[in-house]
Order: C-alpha cells, then structure tokens, then sequence
C-alpha cells in the first residue's frame, strides 16, 4: 500500500507547527478510486488537529493565508475537529504508517520536500524517531509531470468536484491527491505496456543497419 500524506500548518520554516495531520492509504493496483470511496474507508484515513506545542515555529505569511476569507471554510473544519496533543498525534500516525506502509510501500506528498519534512522535524523534536526510510519518500508533483508531458499518455486529470472537498483540509487534500497519483500511474502503465517494444537509443556515428544494435558491454 501507499499512503497519500498532507499537513496544515502556522509557517513553511522546517519546524512549522502543525495544525492538522491527513493521511490516506490507497494502492495503485485497484484502479482509480473516486475520492467519497477512499473517504468512506475509515480504516485507512488518518485525521488529526494538533494543539499547540513548543519547538515550533510560526510566520506572518502563513498567518496571513489563514486569516484570508478564503480559508474560512476549512479554518472552521479543522477548528471543529477534537484537538490533540503533538505526542498523541505522532504516536497514532505511527501506527497508522505502521499498519498500511509496510516495506515496499511509499510515503508520497506533494512535494516530499515540505509535508514529510515538517513532520520528520516534528518527530525529532519530540525525540523519536519517524516511521519510514528516506528511500521511501516520493513525489507526486514529479509523477504528475511526467504524465502530463508524455502526449501518447492521454492523461486526464480527474474531477473530483462532486465529492465538495474542502481545499486546505489536510485529509480533504491528501485524498484528492491520492486520486492523482492513481490516475496518473494508471495513465504511465498502460502507455508502457502498450508499446511494442522497448525504446532504444541511436549510436552515434553507427553504420546504416546498425541503430538498433545492442551497445557493446
């Protein structure tokens, strides 16, 4: 399985606090999910709103994105959820990564770079340790790009309007994206298995007949 991961946060600093944690286990061998059937499977959506804690840092930009009208609607949301502590929080994402990640399963955010950063800091600050390895960490703008520029792909992106996600709702986010990704893997394998055979490069300066040949080893 993967897991789909995005955060809310007061600051884009590497320790930002973190206002909301979501998370969603999805596999790209069931297709493309609409997003009310990953959210109807309780099970594997993780949703947490954090209390504040100490260690963390805030910033006007980011106080001023939440303060715009705009965000009203998943401000208010995410101020209804129960509100827990950084530790309490830290420790069910653990097991929840515990029981759908496994091995050879991908931690994917869009980017890596900012959501899995943010909380591996976070779980530094609190003195453990996060619950994947670096090699684990995936993209899901990079997948997006490269299904958008291959035109033989015919990538569409999917509409999700009808299940009225809230944008800026972490677990809202994380299963849209996680929709994405399946789309967008979905779209890439059957391109590559539609193709006859496999792509080969042109050896340059090689004799009429012999571009396809095999480069020596």
């Amino acid at each position: 399985m993967q897991i789909m991961v995005d955060i809310e946060t007061v600051g884009t600093g590497t320790n930002a606090r973190i206002t909301q944690i979501g998370a969603v286990a999805f596999d790209f061998n069931e297709g493309v999910l609409e997003a009310h059937e990953l959210l109807q499977m309780d099970d594997r959506c993780f949703n947490a709103a954090l209390l504040p804690y100490e260690g963390a840092t805030q910033d006007a930009g980011a106080m001023k994105f939440w303060a715009d009208p705009a965000q009203a609607e998943a401000l208010a949301e995410i101020k209804r959820m129960p509100h827990v502590g950084v530790d309490a929080a830290l420790s069910e994402f653990t097991k929840f990564c515990s029981t759908w990640l496994r091995s050879r399963g991908k931690m994917w955010a869009k980017p890596p770079q900012f959501d899995l950063r943010i909380i591996r800091e976070t779980y530094a600050l609190r003195g453990t340790d996060h619950p994947w390895a670096y090699n684990q960490e995936h993209d899901l703008r990079t997948l997006m790009f490269l299904a958008k520029q291959v035109p033989m792909v015919n990538f569409k992106v999917p509409d999700v309007s009808e299940a009225k996600l809230i944008p800026h709702f972490a677990l809202h986010d994380a299963v849209e994206q996680a929709v994405l990704a399946q789309a967008a893997f979905r779209s890439l394998s059957a391109f590559s298995r539609d193709r006859s055979r496999a792509a080969r490069g042109i050896i340059v300066g090689s004799k009429k007949g012999e571009a396809d040949a095999e480069p020596k080893q």
